[in-house]
């Protein structure tokens, strides 16, 4: 068979105490099944043979075993077949199916409202095909037997002539079930992918309420109903080329509809070209939480949903991974057991899926696989379509006992459709707020005679926030946790602290919230630990230093009284700090210095003139505070005080001599520096400026302007002559300046002098003959003279024809190599004009006359 035909029996439920004991046995497949009346639970024998996948078995309110069913065969507490209880759901073959198809696959027991003794055993006719890639349920007939428990000397009997009747046709062969307070239900699909709702009252089975899933005609897999008869999983089968689909849809168990419609999870296509698989359900007893299996491509896992979400919306976005499954699943159903924990199992004996805490969020849930020692040997697909949870009346319920974080808190019995209510409080309204701590019940009464009794056992415990705490010698702290509450730290916190300092976290707690909290956290050193740090020595521009503690202390005295972790110290010395710890008495000393100021250079000239004013600098290190200056020889000193390092001074008095710099820091450390100069007289020029005529090519002597140590003289800023007592020039240049320094050391003085040169000739010579052949001798026509004073303004070259051969203006490449355009111009006679200006003449001057080409 397929994974298709493993169909749980689906009641809702609450989880049982007091004497509720009816669901504490169930049976399974070939001669076994699990017992709840034992912690934990415990494998016990059947007479069960069968490849059926829902066996069911029920109990008395003590937990006693009264019988149980494959759905072919019904078993009394002696393991022995009943008197009629062979062939109790036997139906029709359907030529479409590859095997015998007269199995059952689906089956329940329903008590009857009307009569305690009495059960309904409702199950499916097992029609399927299989097409060698997928399966799905065909139509099929349900029927019912009813067993009567005070026959058969109280071992009971199913009734001849309520034995194998049709309850309906042409419907799919998976079944839930549903329970009111004085009512039953039978949930049943159709080709149309209806839910059809029988209800079972004391009168008997009633025609169905139809309501529509809103699906296409797909094969349904799997129906389950919530332990509250609120709401009803429904998942789609795997068929080729299909999707498999998870919806949640709400359920009246007063009315047996069945409505809106939600989207829980999809399943896509595979490689093979069948549909991935959702399937295997369970709520959590106080229906908050949703479990279901998912298989993609070869990974399987568990997942949750919280159904407490306020929105559809957010529902989905609580979908979290609880379990991966690494191994194949043989039941691929999950059942909530009597002790409120999820079960599945795997093919191989001894391995379990559990989930223990199906009512927290997320992975808080503990779903795991466990050794429970209930070894299930069946290596085929009889082994577990879980035991269907048998629905009671007129029994005690209660929720787990859970602590609420704070008061007031809202009750509300889980009995939505009770015509009326009454609380330990004596309050007949379904909700209650209450606002202190203790036990609560709510009776839920019908006006059949049933009633429920749900009882909340509160207590109040708010979420403890980690507190300021310390530890001793280094040790590290842990920090206690609160059981339950899921923990986030800060980017430099976690459960066990290391170092000292203050540290946040976040602390949620399932159905109270999250709170955000800081803490401070002091490691202390062992006893006899260096506090301060080594002797300091400080040396920045403020001459101050910043002293502090290595470890966090808590609290501190320091020599000046301060009482914090730092300190700023400005002055050299002894500090000690001293700190009362729950530890024990810490104490410390550091001792603090200056570094030494240093004189580097006194930035100031060697020679200064008589009666200068200098600016004079120091450079130095390790930032001193003090300056001392010196100024010898009747040098005048103005603005000079304390951290000035540059003063500007004037000096009167000739002579060789040096000023000299004392620096300090407030007396602690010193240096000294000295630098020598000389002051020297400043030279007196007897003129500034004077100019001098002189005819063309005449020398000329130029005396200096002045007596002093070093002469020196410069044309147009070049030096030209260095420590010359005077300087002979030839008259050349229309107009040139000189300029004469003289200088003692850095003082110095100067004049100019203008040379005008007159009589400058105007004669120029011209070849009267060339020979351009590229011997580099004569192979170009041009002016030839020395006269620096002589500037040609154009050449022009032309031939007899009057043609213009050459042209130049005054561009630096003055001269007619023999050539017109590329052309090379024949021995001949060539006519020339010269026109040039003399410096120091306003006019133009030509001249004019022919030169021979020779080649």
């Amino acid at each position: 068979m397929k994974r298709s035909l493993l169909l749980s029996c689906l009641i809702l439920n609450f989880v049982c105490v007091n004497a509720q004991k009816e669901n504490n046995n169930w049976a399974f497949g070939i001669n076994q099944g699990l017992s709840f009346n034992t912690v934990p639970p415990s494998i016990v024998s059947t007479s069960t043979n069968t490849h059926m996948p829902s066996p069911c078995a029920v109990s008395d309110s003590m937990g006693n075993l009264l019988f149980y069913t494959d759905g072919e065969r019904i078993w009394n507490r002696n393991h022995s077949i009943m008197p009629n209880g062979n062939d109790i759901i036997k139906g029709r073959t359907d030529a479409m199916c590859m095997q015998d198809s007269t199995d059952a696959m689906d089956v329940n027991i329903i008590p009857d409202p009307g009569n305690k003794q009495r059960y309904y055993v409702v199950g499916s006719v097992g029609n399927w095909v299989y097409d060698g890639v997928s399966q799905c349920e065909q139509f099929t007939d349900v029927r019912y037997s009813i067993v009567d428990m005070s026959l058969n000397s109280g071992l009971g009997d199913v009734l001849p002539g309520n034995k194998n009747t049709v309850l309906y046709s042409h419907v799919y062969g998976n079944i839930a079930t549903g329970e009111g307070m004085c009512n039953k239900w039978v949930l049943l699909t159709n080709a149309a992918s209806d839910i059809l709702a029988f209800e079972i009252t004391p009168a008997g089975i009633s025609m169905p309420r139809i309501s529509s899933l809103s699906l296409p005609a797909f094969c349904i897999n799997e129906l389950k109903t919530s332990n509250d008869n609120s709401k009803l999983a429904v998942g789609t089968n795997w068929l080729t080329g299909q999707k498999s689909y998870l919806h949640l849809y709400d359920f009246n168990a007063l009315t047996g509809a069945v409505t809106n419609k939600r989207p829980i999870d999809t399943a896509g296509i595979n490689s093979k070209g069948t549909s991935d698989e959702l399937f295997g359900f369970a709520f959590s007893n106080d229906n908050s939480k949703f479990y279901y299996r998912a298989e993609f491509g070869e990974a399987q896992a568990i997942w949750q949903v919280d159904l407490s979400q306020k929105s559809h919306s957010a529902v989905l976005a609580s979908k979290t991974k609880v379990c991966n499954i690494t191994k194949w699943m043989h039941s691929w159903d999950m059942m909530l057991g009597p002790d409120g924990k999820i079960y599945s199992a795997f093919r191989d004996g001894g391995d379990w899926l559990v989930i223990s805490r199906p009512n927290r969020p997320g992975t808080a849930c503990d779903a795991r696989i466990q050794k429970l020692n209930i070894p299930l040997t069946i290596a085929t697909y009889s082994l577990i379509g879980f035991q269907n949870w048998i629905p009671t009346s007129k029994a005690h319920y209660k929720y787990d006992d859970f602590a609420a974080c704070s008061a007031p808190l809202p009750l509300s019995s889980k009995q939505p459709f009770a015509d009326s209510y009454v609380w330990s409080t004596g309050a007949t309204t379904r909700d209650i707020t209450i606002t202190e701590a203790g036990t609560y019940w709510v009776r839920a009464m019908q006006s059949c005679g049933a009633y429920r009794v749900d009882t909340f056992n509160i207590a109040f415990k708010p979420v403890q926030p980690p507190v300021d705490t310390f530890s001793c010698n280094g040790e590290p702290i842990n920090i206690p946790m609160q059981p339950g509450a899921i923990y986030t730290w800060g980017s430099n916190g976690g459960s066990v602290i290391t170092q000292t300092g203050t540290y946040t976290v976040a602390i949620t707690v399932p159905g109270c919230g999250t709170i955000n909290s800081s803490f401070r956290a002091i490691v202390y050193p062992p006893a006899g630990t260096q506090l301060l740090p080594d002797d300091t020595i400080i040396c920045n521009a403020q001459l101050k230093a910043d002293i502090s503690s290595r470890y966090e202390m808590g609290d501190y005295l320091w020599s000046n009284g301060k009482t914090t972790r730092s300190i700023t110290v400005a002055s050299p010395g002894k500090y000690w700090v001293k700190s009362n710890t729950p530890c024990g008495l810490f104490t410390d000393t550091v001792d603090a210095s200056y570094c030494k100021p240093i004189v580097k250079n006194i930035d100031m000239p060697t020679t200064i003139c008589q009666g200068s004013c200098v600016d004079i600098h120091a450079e130095v290190e390790n930032f001193p505070k003090a300056f001392n200056w010196s100024f010898p020889n009747g040098a005048t000193v103005g603005n000079v005080w304390d951290e000035n390092k540059s003063v500007r001074v004037c000096f009167d008095s000739l002579g060789n001599s040096q000023i000299s710099l004392i620096v300090g820091n407030f007396g602690t450390y010193s240096d000294v520096f000295a630098k020598k100069f000389s002051v020297r007289p400043k030279p007196v020029v007897q003129y500034e400026e004077l100019t001098i005529k002189a005819a063309y090519k005449k020398m000329v002597l130029l005396p200096a302007c002045g007596d002093a140590d070093t002469i020196s003289w410069y044309r147009d800023k070049e030096l030209i002559c260095a420590n010359c007592k005077e300087l002979e020039i030839e008259a050349k240049l229309w107009h040139t300046n000189y300029r004469c320094v003289i200088q003692n050391g850095e003082c110095k003085d100067t004049c100019d002098y203008t040379i005008e040169v007159v009589d400058i000739p105007t004669d120029i010579w011209m070849p009267t003959a060339f020979t351009p052949n590229g011997d580099g001798k004569n192979d170009l026509f041009r002016p030839m003279h020395d006269n620096p004073n002589i500037q040609v303004l154009s050449l022009s070259v032309y031939n007899r024809q009057g043609v213009r051969l050459y042209h130049s203006p005054n561009d630096g490449n003055l001269g007619w190599n023999g050539r017109y355009g590329n052309n090379e111009q024949g021995l001949a006679t060539y006519f020339w004009l010269l026109r040039y200006k003399v410096l120091g003449r306003p006019d133009i001057l030509t001249m004019k006359g022919d030169v021979i080409l020779l080649r």
